[in-house]
Order: structure tokens, then sequence, then C-alpha cells
């Protein structure tokens, strides 16, 4: 039953992260989609998650990709830059038009986000 249950878990995760599309249907009727995009860093720590953290961050960015940020918590950091936090986990993100892009991920072990994963972010924003 828990590997059955794990495995639709990691399935969902991996349908996500695979087709960086989240489409949804929101309350008026129409689609609200955002594309999702990950740089390789990201992904990879986010394959090093466990399988149950692997689904929390997937719900997270499946609201996120559907405009529900009021369901997730984030913090502006910066700028355009702001971070989704998940227990200990941090994602630096920005959105551009109907993109949202992933360009860091860390574990939090201090009181602040370090500048230079703030100056990154503002780097690649203002480039892309």
């Amino acid at each position: 039953m828990l590997l059955c249950r794990l495995t639709k878990i990691y399935h969902f995760c991996y349908t996500l992260f695979r087709s960086n599309i989240i489409k949804l249907g929101s309350d008026n009727g129409m689609v609200k989609q955002y594309k999702l995009l990950f740089l390789a860093s990201v992904k990879d720590f986010i394959a090093k998650l466990s399988i149950t953290n692997q689904a929390k961050v997937a719900a997270a960015i499946s609201m996120m990709g559907t405009g529900e940020f009021g369901f997730v918590y984030t913090k502006k950091l910066k700028g355009p830059v702001n971070e989704l936090i998940i227990k200990s986990y941090r994602f630096v993100y920005y959105i551009k038009r109907d993109e949202i892009y992933f360009v860091n991920a860390f574990i939090k072990k201090s009181a602040k986000t370090p500048k230079r994963v703030i100056e990154h972010a503002e780097k690649l924003f203002k480039n892309f």
C-alpha cells in the first residue's frame, strides 16, 4: 500500500518536472498557464530529495503554476527575485510574463539568504 502511494507521488513529481507546463482550470473557466523553467542544478536538487519532500515541492509548484500564490509560502528577496519556502528548502525564482524561472535551490542554514544567490538570480533576470 505504501509502495503504491509512493509510486503515485513519484509519478506526479516526474510528470510535473518533465512536462514543465501546468494546465489547470480556474474559477472563471479560463485556463491559467505558466511555463515552468528549471536550471539543471534545481532539477538535480529536487531529484536528491526524499519522495515525500519531492511531493511537497511538486504540490507547491503546481499551485504556483495556477497562479495560487496565496497557498504557498513565498518571500520577496530583492526586486523581481523571490523564494519559495518549503520546510528548510529554498527555491529562488522570478516571473517574466507567463513563465516562472527557478534558478537556484538550497537548504537554508542561516537567517539570511546568501547575497551571491540573490545577485546570481538578478543577473539571470536581466540577461534573459
